[in-house]
C-alpha cells in the first residue's frame, strides 16, 4: 500500500477516530463477527438459538434518527461502483454490493427491495458516495428482526486473497501477534459454556464442533480479525470485521 493511498484512505473516514463515518447511527451490535456464542443451528428443519457457530460479519439493530431517517444506512465511504442481488427472500434477503478503489468489498444484507431509495443507481452499477441515503434496516431473508449484515470482503478486477490497504490498517491498529492469532482452546470453551444450548457440553465435544463448523465453511484461518476461507475452486479470500476496522 502507497503511502498516499493509505493517507488518502484514512483521511477519507476521518482518521483512526472514524468520525466521517455515519454508516448505522446509533445502531448497536448485535452479533459478532468470529466465534459467537449467540447463533443457531438448523433442527428437525427449525432455527434453534442459542449455539455458537461462526458470523464472518457484524449484526446491527436499533438505530437513531439521523438526517430525518431512524434506523437508516448510510453508505460510509466513496466508493467507485456498486450493485444489487436479490436471493428472493432467502438466506441473506439481498445484497447491497459497495466496491471500494482500496480493494475491498462491502455487503450489505437484509434490506427489503422495495425500501432501498437508490435502487435504480446500484442496479446500474453506479458510484456511490458517503452520506449517501440507502434505505432503512430490514428483516428479509433468513432473520429474527430489522436489522444489517455487513461483510467486508477482499475484492478486486480479479480474485483476491487479501486487501493489501485493509491489512496495513489492521497493523496500524493492532498488534502483529494478534492479527495473526486464531483461536486457542480457552478461548473456544468459554464461547461455548456461555451459550445457551451448549453451556454444559464436556470440552472435547465442544472442540469437535467446532472443528466441524470450521470444516464445514472451508476456513483455513480465523480469529475476530478476519477469516480466510476457500472457495469450490480451492481459490483463497478473506472476510474482515468491519467494527475493528472501521467501527462499523
Amino acid at each position: 500500500m502507497s503511502s498516499d493511498n493509505y493517507n488518502n484512505l484514512f483521511k477519507e473516514m476521518g482518521g483512526l477516530e472514524y468520525k466521517n463515518i455515519h454508516f448505522r447511527p446509533g445502531a448497536k451490535v448485535t452479533s459478532n463477527f468470529g466465534l459467537d456464542n449467540d447463533r443457531y443451528k438448523i433442527i428437525n428443519g427449525k432455527m434453534v438459538w442459542g449455539y455458537p457457530g461462526l458470523h464472518l460479519a457484524i449484526d446491527r439493530a436499533g438505530g437513531t434518527s439521523y438526517k430525518g431517517q431512524k434506523d437508516g444506512i448510510f453508505c460510509p465511504l466513496n466508493f467507485e461502483h456498486s450493485a444489487f442481488f436479490d436471493w428472493k427472500g432467502k438466506d441473506w434477503g439481498s445484497d447491497v454490493l459497495l466496491y471500494h478503489k482500496s480493494g475491498f468489498r462491502l455487503r450489505i444484507c437484509h434490506m427489503f427491495p422495495d425500501e432501498i431509495v437508490i435502487m435504480d443507481r446500484l442496479t446500474k452499477g453506479y458510484a456511490m458516495y458517503q452520506d449517501t441515503y440507502i434505505g432503512p434496516a430490514g428483516t428479509y431473508g433468513m432473520s429474527t428482526g430489522r436489522h444489517t449484515h455487513v461483510e467486508i470482503e477482499a475484492w478486486g478486477s480479479t480474485w483476491t486473497k487479501e486487501c493489501d490497504d485493509l491489512e496495513t490498517i489492521l497493523k496500524v491498529k493492532f498488534t502483529d501477534e494478534e492479527i495473526n492469532s486464531v483461536y486457542d482452546d480457552e478461548e473456544i470453551y468459554d464461547i461455548y459454556k456461555s451459550a445457551e444450548q451448549t453451556k454444559d457440553w464436556k470440552e472435547k465435544d465442544m472442540k469437535k464442533d467446532y472443528n466441524q463448523i470450521i470444516k464445514s465453511k472451508n476456513i483455513s484461518f480465523m480469529n475476530k480479525y478476519k477469516a480466510r476461507y476457500i472457495d469450490n475452486k480451492n481459490r483463497e479470500s478473506t472476510l474482515y470485521n468491519s467494527m475493528l476496522l472501521f467501527n462499523m
